[in-house]
Order: C-alpha cells, then sequence, then structure tokens
C-alpha cells in the first residue's frame, strides 16, 4: 500500500520530536530513563520550566528610587466594605436641628406703674370711704362717672410719666394726671397737691395745699398744728393745738388735744373729744375701735 503525504509528515515529524526530546536530555544531564516520558508531555514541562527560569533571571531589580516610592506609598485599604466618608458631611435627613427655646408664656402681670389702667364706674360704685376698684386700685369719687385709679403711696409716690399721686380723704393715694401745684397754692381736680401735700377742700372742688399729716406723723411746722380728719389723713394748719381731754363737749376738732377729733357717738346730742384708733394704734383696754364718716374701715375712734 502506498504511503501518503501526509502520513509520511507526520512520521517526519515524530522522528523529529524524539530527536529533539533526546538532545534536550543529553543537554541537561539527564538519564534516558528520566525522558522514557512521552514526548508531548516532556516538551511541554521542559518548555514551561525553560519559561519561568528566563523570566526570574530576565526580570530587573528596581531601581533605589522605585524602591523608596513603593516604601512611602501607603497600602490601599483591601476590604471591599469600608467606604471612607467625609468626616463633617452629614445628609439633610441625618442632621438635627438646633434645639430652640420657645418663649414661655408670661403671666399677666398685676396692674404697675409702667402699666396704667383706669377703671371707669358709674357714680356711687365706687366710694372712697368703701373701696370698690380691683386690688391696686383706688376710687376717685369726685368725677362723674367714678374712676378707679392706680394706687401709689402717698409717702413715696411712683406714678407712671405725666400722673401725680392725689391724696384722697381716705388718706390712700391714687395716680391722675394733672398738673403740680405747691404748698399754698390752689388746689382742684387738674391742679394736684405736689408729694407730701394735701389738699384742704374750702369749696368743692376747690381747695389749698397744705402739709400732710397723720396720726402717726403729726410733726407740723413752727406755728402750725396738724389738724385730723381721721387717723390716715390730716393737714397742717396754722393754729395751737387744742387743750380739751378725751370725753370733754366740744364743738370742732380744733379745741381737741391732738391726737383726737370731736366727734358725735351713736344716738348722743353732744360732741365729744375721742381719741382716734386704727390697727396701728389701738385703743386702751376697754375700748373698741368704731369708724367714723369719711374714714377707711380700719380707722375710727375709740368707744367705751
Amino acid at each position: 500500500m502506498p504511503i501518503y503525504g501526509p502520513f509520511k509528515k507526520t512520521k517526519r515529524l515524530f522522528h523529529s520530536s524524539f530527536f529533539v526530546l533526546f538532545l534536550a536530555c543529553m543537554g541537561s544531564g539527564l538519564s534516558l530513563i528520566a525522558c522514557d516520558t512521552p514526548a508531548t508531555e516532556k516538551i511541554t514541562e521542559t518548555a514551561a520550566e525553560a519559561k519561568t527560569e528566563t523570566t526570574t533571571e530576565t526580570t530587573p531589580d528596581a531601581s533605589p528610587q522605585e524602591k523608596a516610592l513603593e516604601t512611602s506609598l501607603p497600602d490601599e485599604p483591601t476590604s471591599p466594605e469600608t467606604t471612607l466618608e467625609p468626616a463633617n458631611e452629614t445628609t439633610p435627613q441625618e442632621m438635627t436641628p438646633e434645639p430652640t427655646s420657645e418663649p414661655t408664656p408670661e403671666a399677666t402681670p398685676e396692674p404697675t406703674p409702667e402699666t396704667p389702667a383706669d377703671v371707669e364706674l358709674t357714680k356711687g360704685a365706687c366710694q372712697s370711704s368703701s373701696p370698690r376698684c380691683p386690688p391696686g386700685y383706688g376710687c376717685r369719687d369726685d368725677v362723674d362717672p367714678a374712676v378707679c385709679h392706680l394706687s401709689c403711696d402717698p409717702e413715696t409716690p411712683a406714678c407712671p410719666a405725666g400722673r401725680l399721686c392725689l391724696v384722697l380723704s381716705t388718706g390712700a393715694g391714687i395716680c391722675v394726671e394733672g398738673t403740680v401745684a405747691q404748698k399754698g397754692q390752689a388746689c382742684d381736680l387738674q391742679k394736684i397737691c405736689d408729694k407730701g401735700l394735701v389738699c384742704v377742700l374750702s369749696s368743692p372742688p376747690n381747695g389749698t395745699c397744705y402739709q400732710r399729716c397723720t396720726l402717726q406723723n403729726q410733726q407740723c411746722p413752727s406755728g402750725e398744728v396738724c389738724f385730723l380728719a381721721h387717723s390716715k389723713n390730716g393737714a397742717c394748719i396754722t393754729g395751737t393745738a387744742g387743750q380739751k381731754a378725751i370725753g370733754a363737749q366740744c364743738s370742732n376738732t380744733l379745741e381737741c388735744a391732738p391726737g383726737s377729733i370731736c366727734f358725735l357717738p351713736f344716738q348722743q346730742t353732744d360732741k365729744i373729744c375721742a381719741a382716734l384708733c386704727d390697727t396701728d394704734s389701738p385703743c386702751s383696754m376697754g375700748q373698741i375701735c368704731v369708724p367714723v364718716d369719711g374714714a377707711p374701715t380700719d380707722s375710727g375712734v375709740c368707744k367705751q
């Protein structure tokens, strides 16, 4: 049978491969026993080893600059789960709003000189001798309609700007609008006596400003005497102190000794000098303090 070209070519390749293998084994110093493996496997292994050795030998060492660069470079993070985020960066959803201090609702303050308020009432609804105004107010009943004004202390008056402390017949003070009148000057609804003075009416509502005095403070200038309407209110007028003792008949207060007034007892026809009293100046033992017209409820005269 004739041998075809391809077969012949294969045969020649086989002999060539065996020859190469034989030379490789001889060149490496190996025995033929070690080279008895099939030619294709030995050729593959030998080529792979040769390639590895060639790569190792031909790889040049890194230069000093490259080594320094490799040493200085930081290691890259190897964990894929670690994510670096900006330290100060937050999402709008995570931002916590700063607490805001809400203004505490203020309680409604009681009327003070800084917050004046007047309450108009009908005539007679508030009486100077029996106040019916809200706390902190006093009644002025010499006007129509009667008006409740902010209260003030006649001894240490403190009223809003444009107002003066008017001393009422009860001895209490209220802040009213008006102009200032000095001692000896006329006083009325608009002319208000200055601090330490009181308006003594001669023809209501007109009068004259006098120095004010009380049962607890009866000091008057020389040549004047404390004329008391009641324990809470009086005026220093020209004259001398009365001489009549407590219980003596009288026609007016000027006749009675200091600290007393000429008083008409209940169901009596004759007036007598009676000692004034109030919570600060109580009566003697066995007596009671009874009210008098025009005086506050805690002021009066002593009676057996």
